[in-house]
C-alpha cells in the first residue's frame, strides 16, 4: 500500500480482512478514511453498516451510516441511510445492550424520518 497508494484495491483488501477478523471498528475507520479521500456516494460504509448490523456490532452500523446521513441528500444513499439508521438503532434496543441516551436518540430519528418523509415510506 505504501508503494503505490493509488491503488484502492490494497485498502479494500485490508477493509476486507477487518471484517473477517469482526474487528469492525479498524473496517469502520479505514472505509471512512477511504470513502473520504476518494469523494465515494458511501456504498462502502452502507455496505459495512449492513455486515456490521448482521453481527450485531450496531454502534459500528449507526456510526457509518450517520457518516453517509452528513453527507446531506445529495448522496446516493441518503434516503436508504436515514431509514436504515432508525432500524438499526431499534435493533440495537431489542437486544437488550442499549442505554437511555440510545432510546432518546431513536425516538429523535424517528420523529425526523417522519417529518422528512413522512408516514408513507
Amino acid at each position: 500500500m505504501q508503494k503505490d497508494p493509488d491503488k484502492v484495491i490494497f485498502y479494500d483488501l485490508m477493509i476486507w480482512y477487518f471484517i473477517q477478523q469482526k474487528d469492525f471498528e479498524s473496517a469502520l475507520l479505514h472505509t471512512k478514511a477511504l470513502d473520504k479521500r476518494l469523494k465515494d456516494d458511501g456504498s462502502r460504509l452502507f455496505s459495512l453498516a449492513d455486515v456490521s448490523a448482521e453481527n450485531e456490532n450496531y454502534d459500528v452500523a449507526v456510526d457509518a451510516l450517520k457518516t453517509i446521513v452528513k453527507k446531506g441528500e445529495s448522496s446516493t444513499f441518503y434516503v436508504e441511510s436515514r431509514i436504515k439508521l432508525v432500524d438499526v438503532m431499534k435493533k440495537k434496543i431489542t437486544s437488550g445492550k442499549y442505554t437511555q441516551q440510545d432510546l432518546l436518540d431513536l425516538e429523535k430519528n424517528y420523529m425526523d424520518v417522519i417529518t422528512e418523509f413522512g408516514k408513507t415510506i
